[in-house]
């Protein structure tokens, strides 16, 4: 039948990303760990749609400091996405889309948790593998990052998704 005129997309992954050491003295080897995401979007024809996409995660790695190199401390990091989004499906199976909006993470280290913003941008595309009617199962890979923030941000995901 034809497709609802809103879309649903809910997206787990595992992620793999990195940030940039605010001083000098501080190393970074970040960070691995997992990616939520939920979309939802008015569809304006068979092949697109624009909505928003909510997006929380949340990864650990380690930091080094000059003064002791031989040394590992945890990290983590928590991002958080709140960005608008616009969908293009193709075949009926294969989609795609670009993110654009707010971007937040909040970094822990040392016991202290700074909270840092930017301009989130990302591209996601995926494949619909398995579908029932209006469900659809498939994967996903998103490519994201932020612009404006001392960050600097980076992130690959990979994951499963489901489409509606």
């Amino acid at each position: 039948g034809a497709p609802s005129a809103w879309t649903l997309t809910l997206g787990l992954g595992y992620t793999a990303n990195s940030l940039v050491e605010p001083d000098d003295r501080l190393h970074f080897d970040c960070c691995t760990g997992y990616a939520l995401a939920a979309e939802v979007g008015y569809r304006f024809d068979e092949h697109h749609a624009v909505g928003v996409h909510l997006g929380f995660g949340g990864s650990s790695g380690t930091y080094g400091v000059d003064a002791t190199p031989t040394s590992a401390y945890p990290m983590s990091v928590r991002p958080v996405d709140i960005e608008a989004f616009a969908q293009a499906t193709a075949y009926d199976r294969l989609w795609g889309a670009f993110l654009l909006g707010a971007h937040y993470d909040a970094v822990t280290s040392a016991a202290t948790t700074t909270w840092l913003g930017g301009l989130g941008i990302g591209v996601e595309a995926g494949v619909d593998v398995v579908r029932s009617g209006m469900h659809r199962f498939g994967a996903f890979l998103r490519v994201d990052g932020t612009l404006m923030s001392a960050s600097g941000y980076g992130a690959i995901t990979i994951g499963a998704a489901y489409r509606r």
